[in-house]
């Protein structure tokens, strides 16, 4: 395996990071676990995602910090929308958290549709 940039290790951790804690998140949700007194309530499973948000956002930010050094503005003006995009991929999952405190998805589950359109806008995201 060759690696053109170290730093790209540190996008991909995150990304991975962000896959895992939204795998996490969907199992829960389809297989009942995503109750009143299941994960949904646990403050130990936020803190977690949290956690993991924060160090997800980290990672990104440090993938693409040393390319803001340079002289020609529309190599910076690419580095900052590609930084941008990466940091809102891996910021999903506390946007479903956001979402979720919003619409009070913790006391009455979403219904499938939303699941659905939730699942295709964060693929279509991504893609």
């Amino acid at each position: 395996m060759c690696f053109k940039e170290r730093r790209a290790l540190f996008g991909a951790t995150a990304l991975m990071l962000t896959g895992t804690v939204l795998s996490i998140m969907s199992y829960h949700y389809f297989t009942g676990e995503f109750s009143e007194e299941g994960v949904a309530r646990s403050r130990t499973w936020w803190e977690i995602v949290v956690n993991g948000q924060v160090l997800a956002l980290a990672f990104m930010w440090f993938s693409f910090s040393d390319h803001f050094q340079t002289e020609d503005t529309k190599k910076l003006r690419l580095f900052r929308i590609r930084m941008t995009l990466g940091l809102l991929a891996v910021s999903v999952p506390a946007g479903i958290l956001i979402c979720a405190a919003i619409f009070g998805w913790f006391e009455h589950k979403a219904p499938l549709s939303v699941v659905h359109n939730i699942f295709v806008i964060s693929i279509g995201f991504w893609l």
